[in-house]
């Protein structure tokens, strides 16, 4: 299963919901930094023990120490642009680019097994441990894949596109993905594909909420235009929002109180806008003040944390109004990851 920590995998949870159970800080004071001798696009996640992971394009993942001094580092043999997972016996899971690798490391930062995927031109994949242990990740060799724990191959399904988003796990055990063939798939455990509906555009990663709805965002003409759709469990749709003018690149994250948080890219870095969505479809508020949205979380207390591509990370207040804003030296492309202490 997923470890027992503040942060275990990419969006937080299974159902990708991007919520923390804790706090965020209240202020954006520096504690520490850590440079790598590559981009950062690896959001981070946290182990158990607090110890934080994350890839670089250095062609290393890194664990750092929570006060920010280095653990060990792993060498693959491409960028790791995917954000690990981590299994609760403590083995971390990611994908690297060049090597076109799946690698699974103990918790001391050797090798466990790897094994080769398709193309893995844009490796953005990053997988999801079920409960029964199953390990789910695609790959733009146009499969999404299921593994045992060891590395040997349980089942893996054959799309019309890449899949290049991750994967949502429901309560049952059904698996959603996307393809950029157009479709959202639904998945029973053993690999029999349940439904499949189709959406316009290149879509997105799927986010579950509380109620078994689906959430996923499309793309499509050089990100200037895209849907924001809903789908019930049985994969017929619920309602959708089209825009125009921007491009949903990334996931949706959900409030305590079911308020479904999504951004656009429009037209391309570093333009965007911010929506606030009631469960029912209804808009709530449009932020059109920040720069292209990148990955969103939200705390315990509805506060949202926004990286962006103006170089700035946003917390936002569940009204839409600023709380603060930290700038750094360059475009946000990762999801922030809160920890016990804030």
């Amino acid at each position: 299963q997923l470890a027992n920590s503040p942060w275990p995998k990419a969006h937080h949870d299974l159902n990708n919901t991007g919520r923390s159970e804790y706090a965020g800080t209240a202020l954006p004071d520096i504690k520490w930094t850590f440079s790598t001798g590559g981009a950062i696009r690896s959001s981070p996640v946290i182990g158990g023990d607090g110890t934080v992971y994350f890839g670089s394009g250095d062609f290393n993942l890194y664990a750092l120490h929570p006060n920010g001094t280095l653990k060990w580092k792993f060498t693959a043999g491409g960028n790791i642009y995917s954000t690990p997972a981590i299994a609760d016996d403590g083995t971390i899971y990611f994908v690297s680019k060049e090597d076109r690798k799946f690698w699974a490391l103990y918790p001391n930062g050797t090798e466990k097994w790897n094994l080769t995927m398709g193309a893995n031109q844009y490796p953005w994949p990053s997988p999801a441990i079920a409960d029964d242990g199953t390990i789910y990740v695609g790959s733009d060799d146009y499969n999404f894949y299921a593994f045992y724990p060891n590395g040997t191959l349980k089942w893996k399904i054959t799309t019309g596109g890449w899949v290049q988003a991750d994967a949502a796990v429901g309560s049952d055990g059904t698996v959603y993905f996307t393809s950029y063939d157009g479709f959202v798939y639904a998945v029973y455990p053993n690999g029999t594909v349940k439904w499949k509906a189709p959406v316009t555009g290149y879509p997105r990663t799927p986010v579950i909420d509380y109620n078994g709805t689906i959430y996923v965002g499309t793309w499509w003409n050089n990100w200037n235009n895209g849907i924001f759709y809903a789908f019930y469990p049985n994969g017929t749709e619920k309602w959708s929002i089209s825009i125009t003018g921007g491009g949903i690149w990334t996931e949706a994250a959900i409030a305590p109180d079911g308020t479904v948080y999504f951004g656009t890219i429009d037209g391309g870095w570093p333009n965007g806008r911010l929506y606030a969505v009631y469960p029912n479809g209804t808009i709530k508020w449009i932020n059109s003040s920040i720069g292209g949205v990148a990955r969103i979380t939200v705390d315990k207390n509805g506060i949202l944390y926004v990286g962006n591509g103006d170089s700035n990370l946003y917390a936002f207040y569940p009204n839409g109004t600023l709380k603060w804003k930290f700038t750094t030296g360059d475009r946000i492309n990762c999801k922030v990851a809160i920890d016990k202490d804030g």
